[in-house]
């Protein structure tokens, strides 16, 4: 009996240290972070490519935190779970903790305003920031510190690495406890607070998405990590379950499905959750009155609760709004199907947080305003932007992805009638100065993704996917995009497989082939006219043939024997990506004659000839290619139009009579 007593003994000693060792023999390569250039990364990237496997869900959050409205601070812990989907051992994670963005002008994302010329002047006591206080794997401490990816400023503290004690072998889970605490900033900033009203996201620390190769074109394994720049589009969709603690006179809006409130004598304890979404936002306010909750079943979809938040004085908005989400919805799922979840919930923002409103998240959005008369209303905008983020929120191809919603906010709001959703590239200054053309001249030999606009590449996947459908027809084009649907709820393919889902899908895989090929150079369409003609075919003198002799007529002979015609003639100029044009012209007798330019020719020459004479040419005269990257000089006319001058002209001598009379009154 002793030896075994001993045996056992032996065993339950040896045990820990095996167990020790056994985290010892992992050997964990060095995972370069996206954009790295060091010498680690470089390693990487000369190994084998790793084999390509389907993202899968590998994060989970379970998150108690308690709001203080009082100072604006929350206190929080929370219980990751992280799966290791790669084929190699990883022995340290990264964590955004996205509100340190706004705790001074160092930061990547205040360096950001400041060269947008958009830097805010914050008052003293409205800077926000998070702490990360403990975090903990298997009971063993976990060492962390802040790092600043591709080369942001020192004092930006929006990234952390943690060492983790017992490194994660591939395709296992690993279990971290973190406790944090934030405070809020002021309105200034993208979420923060004013007054009692408080909105609340990038609040807890979020595992940052490790990219296998092929994910997000990802040439090697690497973490997708970046200092916060103010949105959430690198971040890889997790699952939530979420407590939110606030005094028993608040009220809580969440991305999630509320599944309760738990009543306690000095808080109200909200709880949520929420499934596939790359963060999780909320907002609480004493001021807000009973919700409006509705129960809708759009056309092809299922049953979804839609609510929203308002304080009393915003009761007309809360209506509009209201009515905005279940037009869209019906508009989207009429197309695209089921609404992706179960609830939507908007969140009216009072008036003096004007800068919280127009915030989008999934399944939850914030608005102010009122309705407009014409053109777009502000409820309008973040209502389009969570709708579609929510059905294009799957995928690895995270420009198209976000190409795919703006195009579809434009295609609903061309069938609302309203100003188009697609962004223009241009500033105030060139849109001011596009007609005088020939002083951007420069500007048409410069790679798209270096244009100055701050999102132009998911721009040009929109306008993009405006022109296929221009040219393939709605149907076809809502088939392609049904067939997307269905395969990301399939797997989640990749970039590759996206694409072959869009082009076959629509019937028309030539015309996406072109699409993708204009998406990856980033180069757009620039097409225009360069010459522009309508003159008489005057006679010439000279001999002709008349029953087989010749005969010298003179010139006024030459006009007796025909009646005279106008040759019209037509220049057009191909600098950009090549795709079908139609050219047309308007003759005076109010007659047109049109043209296909569907070839690869730098310089094209139409020409025609006529009785009457022409008087403007116009190419694309039905708008459907506005990737072209001037559509100015797209038309001519015969005769100089003198309206835009004339209208110039009027409005700055209004202007000058308007400040003639401030000068008389003064």
């Amino acid at each position: 009996m002793w030896r075994l007593i001993a045996f056992v003994l032996v065993c339950l000693c040896v045990a820990p240290a095996g167990a020790a060792a056994a985290y010892e023999t992992l050997s964990c390569p060095v995972i370069p972070l996206a954009g790295d250039t060091s010498a680690a990364a470089d390693n990487m990237r000369t190994r084998a490519p790793l084999p390509l496997k389907m993202p899968q869900r590998t994060t989970r959050y379970q998150i108690d935190a308690m709001l203080d409205p009082e100072t604006h601070a929350i206190r929080g812990s929370q219980r990751v779970s992280w799966r290791n989907r790669s084929s190699v051992p990883v022995c340290a994670l990264y964590l955004h903790m996205d509100l340190n963005a706004f705790e001074s002008y160092g930061t990547r994302y205040m360096s950001l305003q400041r060269a947008r010329g958009r830097e805010p002047d914050v008052p003293r006591g409205e800077w926000g920031y998070s702490e990360l206080k403990r975090v903990r794997q298997g009971g063993l401490d976990a060492p962390w510190i802040y790092v600043q990816p591709e080369g942001s400023p020192a004092d930006d503290h929006t990234v952390v690495r943690v060492d983790l004690p017992q490194p994660v072998a591939p395709g296992e889970v690993a279990e971290l406890e973190m406790d944090f605490a934030a405070r809020l900033p002021g309105s200034w900033a993208s979420t923060g607070r004013a007054g009692s009203f408080h909105l609340v996201s990038g609040w807890f620390p979020q595992i940052a998405t490790l990219q296998l190769p092929g994910e997000q074109a990802a040439a090697w394994l690497q973490w997708n990590t970046y200092a916060f720049n103010g949105d959430y589009a690198d971040r890889e969709p997790a699952d939530f379950d979420v407590h939110i603690k606030v005094p028993p006179n608040y009220r809580v809006a969440a991305s999630g499905e509320p599944l309760g409130v738990a009543l306690q004598p000095d808080h109200r304890d909200h709880h949520f959750v929420q499934q596939d979404a790359k963060t999780f936002a909320w907002a609480a306010d004493s001021q807000f009155v009973q919700p409006l909750e509705y129960e809708y079943t759009p056309p092809n979809g299922q049953p979804l609760t839609l609510r929203v938040l308002y304080r009393l004085g915003n009761a007309a908005a809360a209506v509009r709004v209201l009515g905005t989400m279940m037009d869209a919805l019906t508009y989207y799922s009429t197309s695209l199907g089921s609404y992706p979840t179960l609830s939507l919930t908007a969140v009216i923002a009072p008036r003096n947080a004007a800068q919280l409103a127009g915030q989008s998240f999934p399944d939850l959005f914030t608005a102010s305003g009122q309705p407009s008369a014409a053109g777009t209303s502000p409820l309008d905008a973040p209502a389009l932007a969570a709708i579609g983020s929510a059905y294009f929120s799957e995928g690895t191809d995270e420009t198209l992805r976000e190409g795919a919603w703006r195009y579809w906010a434009d295609r609903y709001q061309r069938y609302r009638g309203q100003a188009t959703a697609v962004p223009t590239k241009s500033g105030w200054l060139r849109r001011f100065f596009e007609p005088w053309r020939l002083a951007f001249t420069a500007q048409r030999t410069r790679n798209a993704t270096r244009m100055d606009s701050e999102n132009l590449r998911t721009d040009h996947v929109a306008k993009a996917l405006h022109d296929v459908e221009m040219r393939i027809g709605t149907p076809a084009m809502d088939n392609a995009f049904r067939s997307w649907r269905r395969g990301v709820r399939a797997g989640y393919p990749d970039t590759s497989q996206t694409r072959w889902l869009l082009a076959e899908g629509s019937g028309y895989p030539d015309e996406f082939e072109r699409a993708f090929a204009i998406m990856d150079s980033g180069i757009a369409v620039d097409d225009r006219i360069i010459g522009f003609s309508s003159d008489r075919i005057l006679p010439r003198p000279g001999y002709v043939l008349r029953n087989g002799t010749r005969i010298e007529l003179t010139e006024t002979e030459q006009a007796d024997a025909r009646k005279l015609e106008y040759r019209t003639v037509v220049v057009t100029q191909r600098e950009g990506v090549a795709v079908p044009q139609l050219l047309t012209v308007t003759f005076a007798d109010g007659s047109r004659r049109s043209a296909q330019w569907n070839d690869t020719r730098t310089l094209a020459h139409f020409e025609w000839t006529t009785p009457v004479r022409a008087i403007s040419v116009q190419l694309d005269p039905q708008r459907h290619v506005v990737l072209d990257r001037n559509k100015f000089d797209d038309g001519r006319t015969l005769a100089a139009d003198t309206r835009p001058v004339r209208r110039w002209t009027s409005e700055l001598a209004a202007m000058v009579q308007l400040a003639a009379s401030w000068l008389v009154l003064v």
